[in-house]
C-alpha cells in the first residue's frame, strides 16, 4: 500500500470516528472511490490494517480523554466500594459499562451480518445515507435531558 493511501485512510479514520457515522463504512468507500486496490486477494491484511486504524483511534481517544477516564473509574470504584447512592460521576461510570454490554452484544452480531459487505460497496453506501438520515431525524426531535435525567434504562 502506498504511503499517501495509509496516510489518507488514517485521516479519514480519525475524522470519522468521532462523527455518528460509521468509519469502518467510510473505509470501505475510499478506496473504491479512488479506485485502490491496495489489498486485492489479502482480506487478512486489510482486516489487520483496519485493526490498526482502530487502535490507533482508540489510543488518540484515550491520551485525550484520560483525565476524564482516570475521574470515572474513580468514582465508579470508590461507588463499589462504598455501596452508596448511585449519582454524579459514579453514575456516569456505571451507565457507561452499562451501555457497553448492549453495544458490544449488537457490534458481534451486525459484525457477522455484515462482514462480507465490503464486496457490495453499494449497500455500504446505503447503509451510510440511511443511518444519515436516521440521525438527521433524531437530531432534529425536541429534547429536555440533561445527564442527570438519565438512569439505567437509558443506558440500555
Amino acid at each position: 500500500m502506498p504511503l499517501l493511501h495509509a496516510l489518507f485512510l488514517g485521516l479519514l479514520q480519525g475524522v470519522t470516528e468521532f462523527l455518528p457515522v460509521s468509519s469502518s463504512g467510510h473505509l470501505a468507500l475510499a478506496p473504491w472511490l479512488f479506485g485502490w486496490d491496495d489489498f486485492a486477494g489479502k482480506p487478512e491484511l486489510e482486516n489487520a490494517f483496519d485493526v490498526a486504524l482502530h487502535l490507533g483511534t482508540l489510543a488518540g481517544a484515550v491520551v485525550y480523554l484520560r483525565s476524564d477516564i482516570v475521574r470515572y473509574a474513580t468514582a465508579g470504584f470508590g461507588w463499589l466500594r462504598k455501596r452508596d447512592r448511585l449519582a454524579g460521576d459514579a453514575a456516569t461510570a456505571m451507565f457507561l459499562l452499562v451501555t457497553a454490554v448492549p453495544t458490544g452484544l449488537l457490534g458481534v452480531g451486525v459484525l457477522a451480518v455484515t462482514e462480507d459487505l465490503g464486496d457490495r460497496i453499494w449497500l455500504v453506501a446505503l447503509c451510510l445515507i440511511l443511518f444519515g438520515l436516521l440521525l438527521g431525524w433524531a437530531d432534529r426531535r425536541p429534547t429536555e435531558r440533561s445527564l442527570s435525567d438519565l438512569g439505567m434504562g437509558h443506558a440500555v
